[in-house]
């Protein structure tokens, strides 16, 4: 069974269900030079934790949840590598993973972004 990540703010739960940014009003990747290819009305999975890890440090508390696909699932266009990037309608959060504050500060370190 496939293992799916989404990295993001804290706030959700188990259970709960991640939306695209065009029902949320969230930030989406689309306003951030990805237009092209990113669609608000997907949610973005990964099948890399380190990946997930890297969107959850965007945010001042953030977390990686495990998920579950709900609806369709199609590869990101945007991604080059096979299997890595996936996007779906909607998806339901299975596990809340809070990252150390260690794997945060490096993914921080490894994006430019300060700690």
């Amino acid at each position: 069974m496939t293992i799916y990540y989404h990295g993001g703010p804290a706030g959700r739960r188990h259970g709960d269900r991640l939306l695209p940014p065009d029902e949320t009003g969230a930030p989406s990747l689309s306003e951030f030079g990805a237009a092209g290819v990113h669609r608000k009305d997907r949610v973005y999975l990964t099948t890399s934790y380190p990946a997930a890890l890297l969107y959850a440090c965007a945010w001042p508390d953030g977390r990686v949840y495990q998920c579950q696909p709900v609806g369709e699932i199609e590869p990101d266009p945007d991604c080059t590598e096979a299997g890595l990037s996936w996007q779906c309608p909607s998806a339901r959060v299975v596990e809340v993973i809070k990252p150390k504050g260690k794997e945060l500060k490096r993914a921080r370190r490894a994006l430019g972004v300060p700690a």
